[in-house]
């Protein structure tokens, strides 16, 4: 409340709200979750990442969630906190560009292309079942898998993200789908194009 009153006292600045970010708050147990978040606020206005919106949208004091997250859900949210009704939502599509033998295969999925900061596997890919990520460089991924011999450079690679914030600004576009077989919207990331 200091902090908001010395910002409402200042001439040059708007005292609309406050946005409270609680992304400390990572908990997968919803009670503990519940708790934690309770303890965290007083007075509030805006509120809320992904995994707290909800216990925040249930709170009469708070007139706004900011869940970010929840629109590209990603596999870490998903492995993390399976209490909330959600499916993943943000999917890399790359291809196969060589075969290094029976059962390994090159993705063109490199560092510079997913979130790089969490441990492998960064991706989870949706097929084949038994996938696992070799090695990770800068341009290229090594997937490989006892199905792999089905597959040929130029066939196609569907993965979710461990974790999706940092790498949305690293495309310009992303695509909109329904069912994942129709392409319905496409949106600019506004993130991509900011300028220090």
């Amino acid at each position: 409340m200091e902090l908001y009153r010395a910002i409402a006292a200042e001439p040059a600045t708007i005292d609309a709200s406050l946005h409270v970010y609680d992304g400390h708050i990572q908990d997968s147990a919803p009670k503990l979750r519940r708790k934690r978040c309770e303890e965290a606020f007083g007075p509030r206005l805006v509120a809320g990442v992904s995994p707290t919106f909800r216990l925040h949208a249930e709170d009469p004091m708070v007139t706004d969630c900011s869940p970010g997250a929840t629109t590209l859900w990603d596999a870490g949210y998903q492995e993390s906190f399976s209490d909330l009704p959600f499916r993943p939502a943000a999917y890399f599509f790359t291809r196969a560009i060589s075969r290094l033998s029976e059962e390994k295969l090159y993705l063109a999925l490199g560092c510079k292309a997913v979130s790089a900061d969490k441990p492998q596997p960064r991706v989870i890919f949706v097929a084949p079942p038994d996938a696992e990520i070799v090695s990770h460089s800068e341009e290229h991924l090594i997937l490989r898998s006892r199905f792999d011999k089905n597959h040929s450079p130029g066939d196609f690679f569907l993965g979710i993200p461990r974790h999706i914030c940092p790498a949305v600004a690293l495309y310009d576009k992303t695509f909109i789908l329904f069912e994942a077989d129709e392409v319905i919207d496409c949106w600019t990331i506004q993130a991509r194009s900011l300028n220090i």
